[in-house]
């Protein structure tokens, strides 16, 4: 809602509600946020780290998306009417799956597919895109993957959804 993160954290009054500065400084969230993780990598070697990175840029924090989506789908049914799309993040540090594309709002950013219910904007589903050498199936294009992948989950199917798209994701399969 705020121009940017440290908003919360000034003090002109404009924007400051003073409740997020009262529960920590603008370091400690700062600090929190860079060790944000969900593996244990500082007992991964350098090696093994390349390792990683290489199969999957977001191994540090896949079993976080996994809970979140698992959490989204649990907690919502979505309606009749379902969107994918693409959602990014902006994200200006040095990793594989970082996309450039200038006609978007954040030049630099980390791209999402994602499957909403096209009514509420409810976020039923997501996957992180790694990048262009992401693995997929063979004879499965980048288009079809991240469908497939996102309606797999069993409440997904048999419910006659209607589903939207952008002319990214129409292709004849």
């Amino acid at each position: 809602q705020l121009p940017s993160r440290d908003t919360y954290w000034k003090k002109d009054g404009k924007y400051n509600s003073g409740y997020v500065s009262q529960i920590m400084t603008n370091r400690q969230f700062n600090r929190i946020l860079e060790a944000f993780h969900f593996e244990k990598t500082h007992e991964v070697s350098d090696e093994e780290r390349k390792i990683k990175n290489k199969q999957d840029p977001f191994w540090s924090v896949s079993k976080f998306f996994a809970i979140l989506a698992s959490n989204c789908q649990k907690y919502y049914q979505c309606g009749h009417f379902v969107d994918i799309d693409e959602m990014t993040v902006p994200f200006k540090g040095r990793m594989k799956a970082v996309c450039c594309n200038p006609h978007k709002p954040n030049k630099w950013h980390i791209t999402f597919f994602c499957l909403n219910d096209a009514d509420t904007g409810y976020l039923s589903n997501f996957i992180p895109y790694a990048g262009r050498d992401e693995t997929r199936p063979e004879g499965v294009s980048a288009t079809e993957f991240p469908v497939q992948i996102l309606t797999n989950p069993v409440q997904y199917h048999n419910k006659s959804h209607i589903m939207f798209t952008d002319n990214w994701y129409t292709s004849i399969n």
